[in-house]
């Protein structure tokens, strides 16, 4: 066997890294020659930096996150040539994505060892891209904002505030009360805002701002201004990490230092690019200039006894559910208004569209037998057993809802369309008091809905009581503030196991959310790591079917194989006591 020499490694890692998702990474060791070996491991290291401030007021704060140790093989011989070793990782969620500001910057590494015994070892490094994961959907939400100072007024208006870097960002401006016999400039700033935490204390500061310039041409005060603005692609999206966060904020100005002004500003929310794939494409702005819609709803609203809230729009309770309206400008299209009616959710996997006649060819749905229904309505649902009872029960009601199309419908709220050609208070009066009866039909067959599994639904409801909180028998799961025990399915929607949450995050102590438990086997594996005192003695007594106990933010959780109530109230008491052991101070679990 030769002298031993450091060998050369070689990564194959994704273009990206995707945070919380799992990463499957090739690493080949070329050697010289055999060569002895302690061991080999990987190291998944993220470095988070910010810097304040100048001379003696600078502060710098550094945090080495995520930080962890991934064995390839333990002691023996590295035969000479080509060995490969393959290996997953995930990174946790609240790793940052790969960015460098002015005073903040991130990133992430793999470090390989090969530990070579009486030799120089072997230490190599590799950029690991990290990028934030896109959300399951991006829900759009359109803005309606003004500022005044002094005699101007500016109205802003976004088709959404919440964006895929890399598309365009779409709105309009009305300017008012200002000379427009010659055309108007005004800037608009795409501005990144940090906030910063470390050795006790937070900081704020502004980031490099991406800026526009917008005009509104003459003659045009008091009226809609569109405007369009391509995002770069290369913008860090919203994020929060360990040592800061990241919040964007679109400030529209018009005026300048020396002189009038007036400006508005908007927080927008950026997901990274990927989610581009599920994004909604983005709608004309909302009407800016128009006060009377406002005044509409709030008329209706003290007349009703609704609730104003933004949107514009209104809400009221009705038989357990909440029916809210809000406006909608469709630009070219028109203006309509949407109904949509909340509901106690049902727990069914319901998904209710409108049917095409591709749709019924090729994917099949539930039918309530009633032909026009069937016709021309989608429904997905994760039992025909559990859902066709309650179905039956309300479709002879929706099919009554009249002036107003069907949207969609799931296991929270049903959403109806009504277009106008201008908004008049009769309108709103009108579709509330068409779809208030629904209301009633969902809650009187909320009853005919069966649990998933043959059970005791009073000892459900007795261990929802238990908790103070609510159950939904269609997924038998129950909801407080403080505790929640879910059931866990498998690919075919079928129950596995449950699921039992203990805490809360709000009224945790400091010292109880900084603590972080992995234990795929509590009973087993407490005596395997570094616990705190008294957590291993306490873990070993739990029954051996209590698995993948996790603790981290003031929260502990556990699951089950057993579906039943009592052994979920038992859990539920093990993992408070839990929390109760780990918060030495008077919390709210003793």
């Amino acid at each position: 066997m030769g002298l031993p020499a450091a060998p050369k490694v070689e990564v194959h890692l994704p273009p990206v890294v995707v945070v919380g998702r799992p990463c499957a990474i090739v690493i080949a060791i070329v050697a010289q020659a055999e060569t002895n070996i302690d061991f080999i491991d990987a190291r998944v290291r993220g470095h988070l930096t910010w810097v304040i401030g100048a001379g003696k007021t600078k502060v710098r704060h550094t945090v080495t996150y995520p930080d962890f140790a991934l064995q390839l093989t333990g002691p023996g011989v590295l035969p000479a040539g080509s060995t490969t070793y393959r290996t997953t990782f995930t990174l946790p969620p609240d790793t940052a994505p790969t960015h460098a500001h002015r005073f903040v910057q991130a990133r992430c590494e793999l470090g390989v060892h090969v530990s070579i015994p009486w030799w120089p070892d072997g230490r190599y490094h590799f950029v690991v891209p990290v990028r934030v994961p896109p959300p399951a959907s991006v829900l759009r939400q359109p803005i309606l904002a003004q500022q005044t100072s002094g005699k101007a007024r500016l109205e802003l208006s976004l088709a959404s505030n919440r964006l895929v870097v890399g598309e365009t960002l779409v709105g309009s401006f009305a300017l008012f009360h200002v000379d427009d016999d010659k055309p108007r400039e005004l800037e608009i700033a795409l501005v990144p805002n940090f906030t910063l935490w470390g050795r006790g204390r937070f900081h704020q500061r502004a980031g490099q701002a991406q800026r526009y310039v917008t005009h509104m041409p003459a003659g045009a005060a008091g009226k809609t201004v569109p405007f369009a603005l391509v995002l770069p692609v290369e913008l860090t999206p919203t994020f929060a990490t360990v040592t800061h966060k990241l919040d964007w904020m679109l400030v529209v100005k018009h005026g300048s230092l020396f002189g009038p002004s007036v400006a508005v500003t908007v927080p927008i929310e950026l997901y990274d690019r990927a989610a581009q794939q599920t994004a909604p494409r983005l709608a004309i702005p909302p009407q800016v200039a128009d006060a009377r819609i406002v005044a509409t709803f709030a008329s209706v609203a003290r007349a009703n006894g609704w609730r104003l809230t933004d949107g514009p729009s209104i809400e009221a309770d009705v038989g357990g559910c909440v029916l809210s309206l809000a406006y909608l400008y469709e630009g070219a299209t028109g203006e309509a208004i949407v109904a949509q009616l909340a509901h106690p959710s049902l727990g069914l996997g319901l998904v209710v569209t409108p049917g095409s006649a591709v749709r019924h060819a090729f994917f099949h749905d539930l039918e309530v037998d009633v032909a026009a229904w069937d016709r021309d309505h989608h429904v997905i649902a994760r039992s025909e057993v559990q859902a066709l009872p309650f179905l039956k029960q309300v479709v002879p009601a929706l099919q009554r809802v009249a002036g107003a199309t069907f949207v969609h419908w799931d296991d929270d709220a049903i959403v109806f369309h009504r277009p106008i050609a201008a908004i008049e208070a009769s309108d709103l009066t009108a579709l509330g008091d068409a779809v208030a009866p629904l209301a009633h039909a969902i809650e009187a067959a909320t009853n005919l809905i069966a649990p998933p599994i043959a059970t005791d639904l009073d000892a459900w409801r007795a261990l929802a009581r238990a908790v103070d909180g609510t159950l939904v028998v269609g997924d038998l799961m129950i909801v407080g503030e403080e505790a929640s025990i879910a059931l866990r399915w498998d690919a075919m929607q079928r129950p596995i196991g449950v699921r039992v949450t203990a805490g809360d995050p709000e009224r945790a102590s400091e010292l109880l959310r900084a603590v972080a438990i992995d234990l795929p086997a509590p009973a087993l594996d407490a005596g395997l790591g570094s616990l705190p005192d008294g957590v291993a003695d306490l873990l070993a007594a739990w029954p051996l079917d209590v698995a993948n106990l996790h603790v981290g933010g003031g929260v502990a959780s556990a699951e089950l194989s057993a579906i039943a109530p009592d052994r979920a109230r038992e859990l539920l008491a093990q993992l408070r006591a839990l929390l109760a052991l780990l918060d030495p101070g008077a919390g709210p679990y003793r």
